[in-house]
C-alpha cells in the first residue's frame, strides 16, 4: 500500500496496458482516474473485464475511480481534465501517459512515404498528447512540490528500423527526449 492516499491518471486506461497500469496502481493503493476516449473501448478490441468498467474494476479493490472521457490531443480538454481531477480529489500525485499507439496501416507507414495526415495522427496521439498532459500535470505538481511523471516509450523509438511503423518510432524517440528534457526541468520540483 505505498501509494494509499495518493491519486494516479492514467491515459488510455480504458483497456489493455492502461487497464493494467490503472489496476496496479490500486492494487498499490492509488486512487485511480481513468482517461480514454471512449470508456467502452474493451468492448471494440474483445476485452473482458471484471466488472463493467474499469472504474468499476478499481472501486473492486477498494480504491476511488472516476473514469473522464477526453482526447489528450486536445490542450482545452486535457485542462479541464486535470481541472477536473483537481476539484474531485484536491490533487494529482501521478500522470501515467499511455494513451498512443500506432494506429495506420503498415503500407501507410514508411518513412519515405507516409501520408501527411497519418504522420500527423500518430505524433498527435503519441507526442502531442504526452506532451499536452505533462504540461497540465506539472502545475499542481509543481505548486506542492511532489509528483511522478511515468511518459510510456517503446523500443521502437530507441532504435532504427527500415520498413513500416516509422511515424511511430519517431513519435516514440520524441517522447524519450522529451522525458529527458521534462525530468531536467522538473527534477528541482
Amino acid at each position: 500500500m505505498k501509494l494509499a492516499g495518493q491519486v494516479a491518471l492514467v491515459t488510455g486506461a480504458g483497456r489493455g496496458l492502461g487497464r493494467a497500469y490503472a489496476l496496479h496502481l490500486a492494487k498499490l493503493g492509488a486512487n485511480v482516474v481513468i482517461n480514454d476516449i471512449r470508456m467502452d473501448v474493451a468492448d471494440e478490441f474483445n476485452e473482458p473485464l471484471m466488472a463493467p468498467t474499469v472504474m468499476d474494476e478499481v472501486r473492486l479493490l477498494d480504491r476511488q475511480s472516476l473514469g473522464i472521457v477526453a482526447d489528450v490531443t486536445d490542450k482545452a480538454q486535457v485542462e479541464a481534465m486535470i481541472d477536473q481531477i483537481l476539484a474531485e480529489f484536491g490533487r494529482l500525485d501521478i500522470l501515467v501517459n499511455n494513451a498512443g499507439g500506432h494506429l495506420a496501416p503498415g503500407e501507410r507507414s514508411w518513412a519515405s512515404s507516409m501520408p501527411p495526415e497519418d504522420l500527423k495522427k500518430i505524433m498527435d496521439i503519441n507526442l502531442t498528447g504526452t506532451i499536452y498532459c505533462c504540461q497540465a500535470a506539472s502545475r499542481p505538481m509543481k505548486e506542492r512540490r511532489y509528483g511522478r511523471i511515468v511518459n510510456v516509450g517503446s523500443l521502437a523509438g530507441l532504435r532504427a528500423t527500415s520498413g513500416q511503423g516509422s511515424h511511430y518510432s519517431i513519435a516514440k524517440a520524441a517522447i524519450h527526449h522529451y522525458t529527458r528534457s521534462l525530468a531536467a526541468e522538473l527534477g528541482q520540483f
